[in-house]
């Protein structure tokens, strides 16, 4: 991870790194830190400030930083000028300390003069250094973080992640290759374009060609998997034999999506015949199929599309539960799980994935006695059960979903939680909940929207 200090000048680089330095003395505990000094005698000191030895008596010391911004590693002329400053300031006080900052380090003489000189009083900050404070001062998180969320705006890979320093902010520098970047914020987010018209100036061009914007690349992205999921739409439900017809289904799917975009994308679209009718070509193992599909969204209308539904059948239950660690289910159970399954894509997305907790426990089943590993089965399948569950709960909240959950023949579901918190005292609290929700259609509203309405359990009365 590298440092930059930028600046449209030179002499900007270098105060913006003496004002950080007077902000590390504040946090240092110094005290009447300040920037630029010329003491009596004519010597210039980049930052100065005061450190307390004693609290009672306030006897306090002199303290000195020289700040070197440069893009390679200072020399022995500019180590030898920072001796020279600090030994005028230890003439006044034999005390005194002095900081050499240097952004890129030092070289091979410096640093061997330094070990030499094994002197309490001088102490030195490099790069590293830098950005350890820097990190801590800007609160920013670690790189791994900030990849994470650039994966939220773009699928480019990131190459590096650097720090940038200007205007007295931090920024994140994420480089994609030689010549695409974007920056994000401390709190990594991307900047505003006011922002970037700042920093740009301050930004070699040798260096910084292509700003990519990353709030124009998550639309263009969104917009690209919002097609390949219309694409899978199409291909279940048979909406396009050819170019006319799918013209025809796109007017009539008041979508802002043209046949041309969707020829462009069929061509990376897997599972699919890349040219008209377009089919699912469907692989020998379906788990492969349907995560590859989860990936986009997933319209309801591919939801309810008699090939979907088809498609999630015994053999993918038994796909997936021998990748779950080859849960054993019984005829019942299977038939349930069958069912959630083809009500909710997110149960199915929460399970075409191997769980860590149920298939560590399956494959350690062995070291329990014989009469224990039913029970470990038992565990496998109720963690089984909450990732259905869970997803289904999702859905079904989701009022987009609730239309085509009708369709599929849902008229109400409940669930039933129960919290309790115990202070190992008299004192308990408990509180249990299992309404039941129900899909309404609602025919005095233009299109009757289907609407849940919470109802109680017992009397049925409508909340």
């Amino acid at each position: 991870m590298d440092l930059l200090i930028i600046g449209t000048t030179t002499e900007s680089k270098g105060t913006q790194l003496e004002r950080f330095c007077q902000r590390l003395f504040e946090e240092f505990g110094l005290l009447n830190s300040t920037c630029n000094v010329v003491k009596k005698g004519g010597s210039e000191y980049d930052v100065t400030a005061e450190k307390v030895l004693d609290t009672e008596s306030s006897l306090t010391i002199p303290v000195m930083a020289e700040c070197k911004a440069y893009t390679t590693p200072c020399n022995m002329n500019h180590w030898l000028k920072f001796l020279g400053k600090l030994h005028q300031l230890q003439n006044t006080n034999p005390k005194a300390e002095g900081y050499f900052v240097a952004l890129s380090g030092v070289n091979g003489n410096v640093w061997g003069n330094i070990q030499y000189m094994n002197d309490e009083t001088v102490h030195v900050i490099c790069k590293d250094n830098l950005i350890e404070y820097i990190k801590k001062e800007y609160k920013l998180s670690d790189p791994n973080s900030v990849r994470s969320h650039i994966g939220f705006y773009t699928n480019r890979f990131v190459d590096t992640c650097d720090i940038i320093l200007c205007n007295n902010q931090a920024y994140w520098l994420v480089r994609f290759n030689a010549t695409d970047y974007s920056i994000l914020s401390a709190d990594n987010a991307p900047i505003s374009e006011i922002e970037f018209k700042e920093i740009s100036m301050a930004l070699s061009s040798k260096k910084f060609i292509n700003y990519i914007d990353l709030i124009s690349e998550r639309e263009k992205l969104e917009r690209f998997y919002f097609i390949k999921g219309l694409i899978f739409c199409i291909a279940f439900n048979n909406y396009a034999p050819d170019e006319n017809t799918l013209r025809t289904f796109l007017s009539k799917f008041n979508v802002d999506i043209t046949v041309e975009e969707i020829k462009t994308v069929l061509l990376t679209t897997e599972y699919v015949s890349h040219k008209f009718p377009i089919r699912i070509n469907f692989p020998a193992c379906k788990v492969e199929l349907l995560s590859y599909i989860l990936l986009f969204p997933l319209f309801g209308e591919t939801l309810t599309s008699k090939l979907y539904q088809d498609t999630i059948d015994e053999e993918l239950l038994e796909e997936i539960l021998v990748l779950q660690g080859k849960i054993i289910l019984d005829v019942d159970k299977r038939k349930e799980c069958l069912q959630i399954l083809k009500f909710s894509a997110s149960a199915l997305s929460n399970v075409i994935k191997p769980d860590g907790f149920i298939v560590n426990s399956l494959r350690n089943a062995h070291l329990f006695q014989i009469n224990r590993r039913s029970w470990v089965n038992q565990q496998a399948i109720e963690k089984f059960y909450k990732l259905l569950i869970d997803g289904m709960e999702k859905d079904f909240s989701n009022q987009y979903y609730q239309k085509f959950a009708l369709m599929l023949g849902v008229k109400s579901y409940n669930f039933h939680r129960k919290f309790t918190v115990n202070d190992n005292s008299d004192n308990c609290i408990s509180i249990e909940s299992s309404p039941r929700i129900q899909f309404c259609q609602v025919d005095n509203l233009p299109g009757k929207p289907t609407i849940s309405i919470v109802s109680m359990v017992d009397t049925g009365q409508g909340i």
